[in-house]
């Protein structure tokens, strides 16, 4: 086992030696372990709409649940608060690979904390609230020799010059020349964001987040003019203070067709008009482009829809109204989207909304606003119920959801359905037993009426038996209770939510004793 270990410690980077160690793991026994590793393997490599995605997703995150005390040490190891209580840390890819650091711990708790773990991500806090911080050592510590993702949290307490420091400290550190991700949280000035972008030490970034209240036109020149990072695809700006002006510098940059994904953040004053400078020239190589709250009253769907960005697959879009006709023109284009995650989307059903070129790839639709009960019917005899994996509906959609996915076509890869508005207990358990969805795994879904014959339903159904998650808006009754102890079909859920209801505390429990970490309850706090 140990040689096993040392393996996955000499090559961060490399999944075998991890599978390796899976198989082992499978072969004494320790099935939970082998399929943790192996499921977080996969999701590391995977997109959100891959096939599979879901159900990976849910196992992976069930079994963290149970068991993160016992793996987060090395083999062998005691739990890990009882080793590191001045640290957080996290699973990657199966073993810790990600720590929290805290303002108290020293250089010697570090190498005895760190070295013995895989890690390749690290959150490193900066600021003391009564007054600077000059622990720059943990920005080069040996004891992470294999860090690849670095995120600098030197928000609200932390000195103006201490920022400084830290961006020069981390511009110098030739240890660092590994980082293919940074993020700096706190307010760069651009006199320290200068130092990291020019850095010859951090040309092997591929993507840099750089957030703050301050961030913003001040910062656009030097991202423009003095940015030397030739790696660099992916570059998050957040937020406020980026407007028409920084974003017409940012469009100038010679680097800017080389990303693959741009976000855009909480800069209410950019707008259409910032929107429309920055994203003016062709960008073939974006693939993602993530838009927050920037002002923007239509640029967004123009650009992401038009000639200029062809190469675009996934569109994330909150902070504003769309309506069918920005719908239209968002999908009018030469993209091919993968995924669509919209926040206030609103759509009349009035025709031809679903069968258009940019969308016959489309595996993920993810939206809030209002749709009609016509665009609902439209969707279910559209195109997309045969590539969508991935499919959320507007919670205050004025109609029966359900019974109008069930009145539609096959769904034959939908993996994971929130089924968005409110609507009969039996259109819910229609959509559990029905044969149009042959890969659903997970339903989200909010009866409005009948909670308890909907648990015990379910409880009762063997269609329940192939869903890893069943979250019910449904309140628990003790007969409801009872039949979910008692049921056969939900051995393999991994996540099963509802709410106390009229349980009491003692069913409660039972439920827990039954599901263990599988079950959320809502409202009860045993």
């Amino acid at each position: 086992m140990q040689a096993l270990y040392r393996a996955v410690l000499a090559h961060p980077d490399d999944d075998t030696p991890r599978l390796v160690f899976a198989d082992w793991l499978q072969e004494q026994g320790d099935a939970d372990r082998a399929e943790f590793i192996r499921a977080q393997c996969r999701l590391a490599r995977a997109s959100t709409w891959d096939d599979g995605y879901t159900a990976d997703v849910l196992r992976a995150d069930r079994l963290l649940r149970q068991r993160r005390n016992d793996w987060v040490g090395p083999p062998g190891g005691r739990p890990w608060k009882a080793r590191y209580p001045a640290a957080g840390f996290g699973l990657l890819r199966g073993f810790a690979g990600w720590i929290n650091f805290t303002t108290v711990i020293t250089p010697a708790e570090a190498r005895r904390w760190f070295v013995p773990h895989p890690i390749t991500s690290a959150d490193i806090h900066f600021g003391d609230p009564l007054g600077g911080d000059p622990k720059l050592w943990r920005l080069t510590s040996d004891a992470i020799p294999g860090l690849r993702a670095l995120k600098i949290d030197a928000q609200y307490s932390c000195p103006p010059e201490v920022r400084l420091a830290v961006c020069r400290a981390l511009a110098a550190a030739e240890s660092r020349a590994d980082l293919t991700w940074l993020e700096f949280a706190g307010d760069p000035s651009p006199a320290g964001l200068e130092a990291l972008v020019t850095s010859p030490h951090l040309r092997r970034l591929e993507g840099l987040v750089v957030r703050g209240e301050g961030v913003g036109d001040a910062h656009a020149p030097v991202l423009a003019d003095k940015l030397n990072l030739p790696a660099l695809r992916q570059l998050v700006l957040g937020h406020r203070g980026l407007t028409p002006v920084g974003a017409a510098a940012l469009g100038r940059a010679a680097w800017l067709d080389r990303l693959h994904v741009l976000g855009l953040y909480g800069h209410e004053g950019l707008g259409d008009a910032g929107l429309g400078a920055l994203l003016a020239r062709p960008l073939p190589e974006l693939r993602t482009l993530h838009v927050h709250h920037c002002g923007q009253e239509g640029a967004e769907a123009r650009r992401a829809g038009g000639p200029t960005l062809p190469g675009l697959v996934e569109m994330i879009l909150y902070g504003r109204y769309l309506s069918t006709d920005d719908w239209r023109t968002l999908t009018g284009g030469p993209q091919r989207f993968r995924s669509l995650d919209l926040s206030d989307l609103w759509l009349d059903g009035s025709g031809g909304l679903f069968d258009r070129p940019s969308l016959a790839d489309l595996r993920r639709l993810e939206w809030g606003g209002r749709w009609t009960a016509a665009a609902l019917e439209e969707l279910t005899h559209s195109p997309l119920t045969r590539t969508l994996r991935r499919l959320d509906i507007p919670f205050n959609l004025e109609a029966d959801a359900g019974a109008i996915l069930l009145a539609g076509d096959d769904w034959p890869h939908l993996e994971h359905l929130n089924a968005g508005g409110r609507m009969p207990w039996k259109s819910v358990l229609g959509l559990v037993e029905s044969d149009k969805f042959p890969r659903l795994v997970s339903l989200s879904a909010s009866p409005h009426d009948g909670w308890a014959k909907l648990l015990k339903a379910v409880a009762k159904s063997p269609a329940a038996a192939r869903f890893r998650k069943l979250d019910f808006n449904a309140y628990l009754t003790p007969l409801a209770a009872r039949a979910l102890i008692d049921s056969p079909h939900l051995n393999e859920i991994d996540l099963l939510g509802v709410y106390k209801g009229e349980c009491k505390p003692d069913d409660c429990a039972q439920l827990v004793k039954r599901f263990g970490k599988r079950i959320e309850i809502r409202g009860y706090h045993g």
